[in-house]
């Protein structure tokens, strides 16, 4: 699952239980297809692990001069290592009523950390959303704000979701008791909108609704609600910050609905510079459809669908910025698909669609595994885009065909806009089948294009991370002995703008797992990865399929597993990479005197493209051993560039029962924050929160 710029080049950024980042692998092993899947998640679980070595846990004075977070100075410089400040109370005051059931924090573009909680009104499992912003600069919080403005519509399990938009809006988006039950407000310049999808708005959602919005740079905001059986199956709303009133108003809902189509309608909203929004609308059989907004509130009217066809072709698609759509989609069937292409202009409506996948030499088709395409479509800038496939020239099965690594760009700059020719990226020797070849998406920017064979001990790559393509490298090929000896391999790839990191699980030619590699890889140089050993005291991480894994914006690696072992017991590690070339910094996540350990909230979101989010945040929940009930420990562990030591913090021990949850860390600037429940043995309860600078 991947944010709507992923995908359409449209302005989120979610902060969800979602991958911070692409997790690439390529498993080599004879007769497997390859397949793609994503870091990160829900993660959940205070159950796994057993005692290992002791880690002393030593209190941390914040700095009397923390380092200063200018959220848009540009890349950031620590100048010392993260420090934990005072806990924060967020929620009411303690009583046995206030259980927190679930947080998120966010990041605001003024450097202020926003938290938005669910916390009980009575003893019948009844909850209010609230928000409330803290000064970092201060450490003071500001007065909170109940979100849900009808009284006791909210039950124990909201699915509380915070999403950051591009232009600085952070999206609430939460549950309630009733048919209405799918709410949403936006918190945008200093104020939170009236409720867009909540009960008397103008448009309701309920449960089994979609809902989907995206962001332009004027702060305006457009929500779209998609359902499939009542009409008006959909509709779009557009948030104005600064019009109708105090807290700003939403527009009329415009009905999305199409020329008498049937079942579920898809739309993906767009925002572009100007305030215009630019949506393409799937309804029934066939293509999508194009409608436009303009900033002042007009609405096009729908015309041709594209060629391309339904979203079951699955269609790519990017807005460049002069308002032009290109889609990329799949036709055919079987496990070899055509990519066909089409251009959309406000003027010109869709151009007819063109055959994408081609060889230098000869039209041809891309490998269709397991009823999902490789990832295919990257954005250069703001007027270009470029395929990546592996591309054949026969339309048979795939194991006949002789697959290469393709690259094509479309200039949106040229007269007339087109396509360029196709050239052969040349990865790897030329063989039939695509069994051992992918394309690896980073991100929406960054392409992989690698391929590896039948023995498992060759991964032959190249990768673009800025405007050129890498050389051609062979990654396993080093260091000797590591990958030697009829040992097979599974390589995850890691990174974007901050570099190219990957990580090895690895099977003796007996299938049995060794200790995992991790290290950063230099495309150009020989060999391209420096490997290090994922192992602490006897603990080896032997499975490549990290908890979490997070690139930060100084080019550092931080993965968590809560499954390493000593062959006995299973043991949490958590492993940073600063990126210097030197060996990472792991550490056991469980103390002696504790029965288990497991990691419970991992950042989830990447660090902005500017380099300023340097910061890694990664909360631990632990069982003193000989404990009852729910008492745990949450320790906190921080990386931020500077030394190369792992800073911890115990947060709250054993007396105090502390919570933690899937979006409780931001990594933000040198530090960011922590948001954590506590439920002391008193019956009472409370939501605090610790900046880390």
């Amino acid at each position: 699952m991947r944010s709507l710029r992923t995908y359409f080049g449209g302005m989120t950024r979610i902060l969800a239980p979602l991958a911070p980042l692409a997790a690439a692998a390529l498993t080599l092993s004879a007769g497997t297809h390859c397949s793609s899947s994503s870091s990160g998640g829900p993660v959940a679980g205070d159950d796994a692990g057993d005692a290992g070595d002791a880690i002393a846990d030593v209190p941390v004075v914040p700095d009397a001069t923390p380092d200063t977070y200018v959220p848009d100075a540009g890349p950031v410089t620590c100048t010392k290592q993260p420090s934990f400040g005072l806990a924060v109370r967020v929620s009411h005051n303690p009583d046995s009523l206030r259980n927190v059931a679930t947080a998120s924090v966010a990041g605001l573009p003024d450097g202020r950390v926003l938290v938005v909680f669910a916390e009980a009104i009575d003893t019948v499992g009844h909850y209010a959303i609230y928000a409330r912003t803290i000064d970092p600069t201060t450490g003071l919080p500001a007065e909170d704000e109940r979100l849900d403005v009808d009284a006791d519509n909210v039950n124990a399990g909201p699915g509380l979701r915070l999403t950051t938009l591009d232009n600085g809006a952070v999206v609430a988006q939460w549950r309630g008791n009733v048919a209405d039950g799918n709410r949403l407000r936006v918190y945008q310049h200093g104020k939170w909108s009236p409720e867009a999808t909540g009960p008397g708005s103008a448009m309701p959602a309920t449960d089994a609704d979609a809902v989907t919005y995206a962001g332009a740079p004027d702060g305006s905001v457009m929500v779209v609600r998609m359902r499939s059986t009542t009409a008006p199956l959909s509709g779009a709303t557009v948030y104005h910050p600064d019009e109708g009133g105090p807290r700003g108003s939403w527009s009329t809902p415009e009905s999305l609905d199409l020329d008498g189509g049937t079942g579920a309608p898809f739309v993906r909203p767009m925002g572009r510079p100007d305030g215009t929004y630019v949506l393409m609308v799937w309804h029934g059989t066939g293509g999508p459809s194009v409608r436009t907004r303009s900033p002042s509130g007009a609405w096009s009217m729908p015309r041709a669908r594209a060629d391309v066809g339904a979203r079951t072709a699955q269609p790519d698609g990017r807005l460049l910025d002069d308002g032009s759509i290109v889609l990329v989609g799949l036709e055919g069937a079987g496990d070899t698909r055509q990519v066909v292409t089409s251009t959309w202009t406000a003027a010109a409506g869709w151009t007819a669609a063109r055959l994408l996948s081609k060889l230098p030499t000869a039209n041809g088709v891309v490998p269709f595994r397991g009823g999902v395409a490789d990832p295919y479509l990257f954005t250069l800038n703001g007027s270009k885009v470029e395929f990546v496939g592996w591309v054949a020239g026969c339309a048979t099965a795939a194991k006949d065909c002789e697959f290469h690594a393709i690259t094509r760009v479309y200039d949106g700059t040229a007269s007339p806009p087109a396509w360029g020719d196709p050239v052969d990226l040349e990865v790897g020797p030329v063989q039939n089948g695509a069994d051992y070849a992918q394309v690896v998406a980073l991100d929406a920017k960054h392409p992989v294009a690698l391929r590896g064979n039948v023995d498992a001990n060759e991964l032959d790559f190249k990768v673009r991370l800025t405007d050129a393509w890498s050389p051609g490298s062979n990654l396993l090929g080093g260091p000797a002995g590591t990958f030697d000896g009829g040992n097979r391999s599974v390589v995850r790839f890691y990174g974007g703008t901050w570099g190219l990191f990957a990580l090895a699980g690895i099977n003796d030619s007996m299938g049995k797992p060794l200790v995992s590699q991790m290290g950063k890889v230099t495309p150009s140089a020989s060999p391209p990865g420096g490997w290090n050993p994922v192992s602490n005291a006897g603990s080896e991480m032997r499975t490549p399929n990290p908890t979490g894994a997070y690139v930060d914006g100084a080019g550092g690696f931080t993965i968590a597993s809560n499954d390493a072992t000593d062959g006995m017991t299973t043991i949490p590690l958590l492993a940073h990479d600063f990126g210097g070339g030197s060996a990472p910094a792991i550490v056991q996540v469980i103390s002696a005197d504790e029965s288990n350990a497991s990691f419970a909230s991992v950042p989830t979101i990447a660090p902005r493209d500017s380099g300023q989010d340097r910061s890694a945040i990664y909360l631990v929940s632990a069982t003193p051993t000989g404990s009852t009930g729910s008492n745990r420990r949450l320790r906190a562990y921080a990386f931020n560039g500077q030394g190369t030591a792992v800073v911890q913090k115990q947060l709250a021990n054993e007396t105090r029962g502390p919570r933690a949850f899937p979006q409780s860390v931001l990594s933000t600037g040198c530090g960011g924050a922590i948001a954590y429940a506590v439920d002391p043995a008193d019956g009472s309860h409370a939501l605090e929160l610790v900046l880390v600078q």
